[in-house]
């Protein structure tokens, strides 16, 4: 990796305090990670007023390596200040916040930059408690933690769990429209900025961090701790009591529309694990790029086979579970509809086939994204609130809605307008049950067709994030009777150019799990 260029892709803003017997080594270390991501960057440090040798020690590794610029403060700000004067300099379309003290280590900045690129997010933050965390540190700290948390969770209802971790990041022109309103500079400012950014509209995404707490104690101590909180009420008295954030938050709102992709498509296969020849087409299609999510039947015929194969592909694919709730009802979806609406299908058997499914794809070693209906089973309000909210017990992200998002048709002729009608029906009384629960969903699923058709007309592509659902199969054809429905050849010969079409219309192809969670809820 090359010095960085007038216009690095990335900046990495360090404040640091009181840093100097290990800040170059830190500052290597942050060099070594970033330089593995392939893109020109710059870190930069800002020394807050440190009363040590942070800032000769800082000035050094400058000195022997050109990505690094050092900042500095005449006398301590807070590390609010500090991260603003980094953004102030920073030159990076995109712009990382790591503590200097690397309680996080800087290899978690690739992951965290990969789900803001696959969610097109505006600010990725890193937290403690999403799934795939972990944290090593003391009691009393964990339980000052919990405290803030539940202060913040209450007083501003953001939609990550999370904001005071030291990792972030966001793109540049929301900090240009945000950071010169942020009026806290010590302890809030983290709550502050991200107040702002959910104001305006920006899409802010969670990923799972380590953090490794290297001191003992408290380091705010209980005049910082209480500081803190005089802190975050004061940003809470000047968004609800004083409206003084509006200008910039329509500001950064206006810029993040403008740069915010208005169409996410996840290219999703279905029925892996029903027999060979769709298997096949399945694992093909996701090696080749052309689908990005499977959505794996944990009881189907081949199952066990399907999910061995999906382990073996590099990188692994993102699947989800395919419930086949009709086999509550003797394999009858109709039997099961009616069943359902006369109270003949408990709750707790929805929610115990869900959870048979997720553990059932656990033990193959598959980690599920999201959960939906074989034969579109979601129809009934109760069945698809019960799928729901196991789901979100099993913290599982994701949920299928099963509502036609282009022409109202699911198959050929009368039979698939008919379907559709009632999927659309179906939809109007389950809207809004994902997100009351903190699940994400698509607002409407598409077959391969219909996509290719979106691809191709001259019209603008619907804004929103919508799921392709095709059926590929290849080889022998060994498809089940009761499963012929889908021209399957066809939507293997769909798939091979979707893909780039969709990204040349601008669309922006994501798997289901990089649609993440929507916010935390009430697991039912």
């Amino acid at each position: 990796m090359t010095a960085a260029g007038p216009d690095p892709a990335l900046s990495v803003i360090v404040p640091a305090l009181d840093e100097g017997p290990h800040v170059r080594a830190h500052l290597a270390r942050i060099v070594a990670s970033v330089a593995r991501l392939g893109r020109p960057f710059e870190v930069v440090l800002v020394d807050d007023g440190s009363a040590d040798q942070t800032g000769a020690e800082a000035r050094a590794a400058a000195a022997a390596d050109p990505r690094v610029r050092v900042v500095a403060h005449a006398r301590n700000l807070g590390k609010g200040a500090a991260l603003a004067t980094g953004c102030a300099e920073a030159r990076g379309e995109v712009l990382v916040f790591l503590d200097a003290d690397l309680e996080i280590s800087p290899d978690e900045i690739g992951p965290l930059l990969a789900r803001m690129d696959a969610a097109g997010a505006a600010v990725a933050v890193g937290s403690k408690y999403a799934p795939g965390a972990h944290e090593h540190r003391p009691w009393h700290r964990a339980l000052l933690s919990r405290v803030y948390l539940g202060v913040t969770s209450v007083l501003f209802r953001l939609p990550i769990r999370d904001t005071q971790t030291g990792l972030k990041a966001l793109r540049r022109d929301v900090a240009r429209a945000l950071v010169p309103a942020l009026r806290t500079r010590r302890w809030a400012w983290d709550v502050e900025l991200l107040l702002l950014a959910h104001r305006a509209g920006a899409r802010i995404v969670a990923a799972p961090v380590t953090v490794d707490f290297r001191r003992p104690g408290v380091r705010i101590g209980a005049r910082g701790f209480l500081d803190s909180g005089l802190d975050t009420l004061a940003v809470f008295l000047r968004d609800r009591g004083l409206g003084a954030y509006g200008r910039a938050v329509a500001r950064a709102g206006r810029r993040d529309r403008e740069a915010r992709p208005p169409t996410r498509v996840v290219l999703s296969g279905d029925d892996l694990g029903l027999c060979a020849s769709a298997d096949r087409g399945l694992l093909e299609a996701a090696a080749a790029g052309r689908l990005t999510s499977l959505s794996y039947l944990a009881d189907g015929p081949t199952a066990a086979a399907a999910a061995a194969a999906a382990r073996r592909l590099d990188p692994a694919p993102d699947v989800g579970v395919h419930l086949d709730l009709a086999a509550l009802a003797g394999g009858s979806l109709a039997r099961f509809l009616v069943r359902t609406l006369l109270g003949g299908v408990p709750v707790r058997d929805v929610r115990r086939a869900v959870r048979d499914a997720v553990g059932a794809a656990r033990a193959r070693g598959l980690v599920p994204t999201h959960v939906d209906a074989h034969r579109h089973a979601f129809l009934l309000p109760s069945t698809f609130r019960a799928v729901v909210a196991e789901a979100a017990r099993l913290g599982v992200p994701g949920v299928r809605r099963a509502v036609p998002a282009g022409p109202v048709r699911c198959g050929p002729g009368v039979a698939g307008r008919c379907k559709g009608a009632l999927l659309a029906v179906a939809g109007l009384a389950t809207r809004g049950l994902a997100r009351a629960y903190g699940r994400v969903a698509p607002e409407g699923i598409v077959d391969a067709a219909v996509a290719a058709a979106w691809a191709a007309s001259p019209r603008r592509l619907p804004r929103g994030t919508f799921e392709v659902v095709a059926h590929p199969a290849a080889g022998p054809d060994d498809v089940p009777a009761g499963e012929r429905g889908p021209d399957r050849a066809a939507d293997a010969a769909c798939l091979a150019g979707l893909r780039a079409a969709l990204e040349a219309r601008g669309a922006r192809v994501v798997a289901f799990g990089a649609l993440g969670r929507a916010r935390g809820a009430p697991v039912g």
